[in-house]
């Protein structure tokens, strides 16, 4: 019995092991996806639909101040990169922000997307890394979570309830019962809940330190 027991132990702290190597990677690739195009010329304009993590606002006046201090509120040392609006939709792109490849982690971002909301009414975050598949999809609206999921080789996170979008899309993304999204999926889902961030022009870049 003892020794079935073990195994279960060596087993557990395996697992566990795995899955802080695959969230520090995720962790790790978003952030310098994100470092290597925060350096780019200004007249550059920017594609973030593949290998990003961004969150967009809807909203065409979105106050960098609000940003910085949102950033300072959670003691966020990230360097966001605000986007002139497109139709009704502001971008933002940030290196170093929390992310939901770790549980531990999950609570900081959504916080952080729920304090935006309240600000400036419906909020989402979008992760779409196909190098360490990790995908995710959030939607807040005046400051309440309305949907939550975000995937790291497994499902991660998976509150609220399935959108419109989620229900013609995510069949098709379902093996054996296990939802497998891929990088079209999230951007499928982009489409139908907001717009998808291309030919984006920089606007400022913010620094909290």
């Amino acid at each position: 019995m003892w020794l079935v027991f073990l195994c279960m132990l060596i087993a557990f702290g395996i697992e566990r092991h795995l899955q802080a190597k695959k969230s520090a990677a995720a962790s790790q690739a978003i952030t310098q996806a994100v470092s290597s195009l925060a350096h780019q010329d200004e007249s550059h304009t920017y594609d973030l639909a593949y290998k990003s993590a961004w969150i967009a606002i809807r909203h065409d006046s979105v106050s960098s101040d609000a940003i910085e201090q949102m950033l300072t509120n959670h003691h966020s040392r990230a360097e966001v990169l605000l986007f002139k609006p497109i139709q009704e939709w502001t971008i933002l792109l940030a290196d170093e922000l929390p992310d939901l490849s770790e549980p531990a982690e999950d609570d900081r971002l959504l916080m952080m997307l729920e304090d935006l909301s309240k600000i400036f009414g419906e909020v989402q975050y979008f992760a779409n890394c196909r190098t360490v598949e990790y995908y995710a999809w959030v939607k807040y609206t005046e400051g309440k979570m309305q949907r939550a999921y975000s995937y790291v080789w497994e499902t991660m996170l998976n509150e609220g309830e399935q959108t419109k979008s989620e229900e013609v899309h995510v069949p098709e993304y379902v093996s054996e019962g296990e939802l497998l999204p891929d990088e079209e999926l999230v951007l499928a889902i982009v489409q139908d809940w907001s717009i998808l961030p291309e030919g984006l022009v920089l606007e400022k870049s913010i620094k909290t330190s």
